[in-house]
């Protein structure tokens, strides 16, 4: 039985049925330009901008780093909002994705608006390697909207607590819990507040788990319980 084929004029591939050169047709490159590739330096600054945006009054260091082997971007801050708040933000603009499930990583593309936020542009996805992210490839969504790649795959944040923070968030769920709160010491390094390994707060395991659960409260984890609904 002889099938019918289907060609996609932009790129000469040929399919064995329509829904298979639609699918095809749908992460394709071929019918669109090329992105304007953006370095790591300048992903920088539309982070910047869209955490000053997102984030008011808040103080977030954002660096780049450039090696042999790519680039990162790196985004550190004290207390203010939780890292995953923070994340889906500077996800936004990072240029690739990893799907754990078949150790594969794939990069995509954004359309980067003229106000400096991003949509998603196109991904050739993993399901096709027997993953489990979808490709896609979406129109342009505004008329001055540009298709760029950006130079950072992945974008780290990192978020510390000063002592006088983990020392208000240890008084209200030790007193949840019916106990006296952990020490909190402060790190000669960098000022950031920790929990002491030592001393009666933490000598059994009851204690522990309550400076477990007031870390997992402070970062705004669900470890965290009820407690960790409430806004610092």
């Amino acid at each position: 039985m002889t099938h019918a084929l289907y060609t996609h004029k932009a790129c000469g591939t040929r399919t064995a049925g329509l829904a298979e050169l639609e699918a095809h047709i749908r992460v394709c490159p071929a019918d669109r330009p090329q992105p304007e590739y953006l370095s790591a330096a300048e992903t920088a600054k539309y982070v910047r901008a869209a955490l000053k945006r997102e984030f008011p009054g808040v103080k977030f260091s954002v660096t780049s780093k450039t090696f042999s082997g790519g680039a990162s971007i790196d985004v550190r801050w004290v207390d203010g909002p939780t890292a995953k708040t923070v994340d889906d933000v500077i996800n936004r603009y990072a240029g690739a994705s990893f799907d754990g499930s078949i150790d594969m990583e794939t990069c995509h593309d954004h359309w980067l608006l003229p106000d400096g936020t991003t949509k998603p542009a196109s991904s050739p996805g993993t399901e096709r390697s027997k993953g489990y992210l979808p490709a896609y490839k979406t129109g342009k969504p505004h008329p001055e909207a540009r298709l760029v790649s950006f130079g950072a795959k992945y974008i780290s944040s990192d978020r510390k607590f000063s002592p006088d923070f983990l020392r208000s968030v240890a008084e209200v769920v030790s007193k949840r819990y019916r106990q006296d709160p952990p020490e909190v010491g402060v790190s000669d390094y960098d000022g950031r507040g920790y929990f002491k390994e030592e001393g009666p707060a933490v000598t059994d395991f009851y204690p522990r788990f309550l400076s477990q659960r007031i870390y997992h409260v402070a970062c705004g984890t669900p470890e965290g319980g009820e407690v960790a609904d409430e806004r610092w």
